[in-house]
């Protein structure tokens, strides 16, 4: 994963490039410094895993709902090869959000 923004408008999940697994439990950040801050639904943060040999993900861990600016927070524990964050937005209205998405903190 990488130190970066997003920009996002319609209601399709986002997902974040695949990092091989450096721990069993990581700690991971997503920081919400703007954009449409009046949220009606929430955005929703996932931390996805899976086994290489795995044909689908699954959810180790899901942030509390976000409606707004700041930093946001979760700890997911017995993770596997590789995750990633998926990002969904699911508002009736075109919003946009600008997100800093910071690299897991291994423990």
């Amino acid at each position: 994963m990488f130190l970066g923004e997003l920009i996002r408008k319609n209601a399709q999940p986002v997902y974040t490039a695949l990092e091989d697994r450096k721990s069993n439990t990581a700690r991971f950040v997503v920081d919400v410094i703007g954009g449409y801050i009046a949220l009606e639904n929430p955005l929703v943060v996932e931390v996805e895993h899976k086994n290489r040999v795995d044909s689908s993900w699954s959810t180790a861990a899901t942030f509390d709902d976000i409606y707004g600016n700041g930093t946001n927070a979760k700890v997911a524990t017995g993770l596997k090869e590789q995750v990633r964050l998926k990002l969904t937005l699911d508002e009736p209205f075109d919003v946009w959000l600008r997100i800093f998405i910071y690299p897991p903190e291994w423990q």
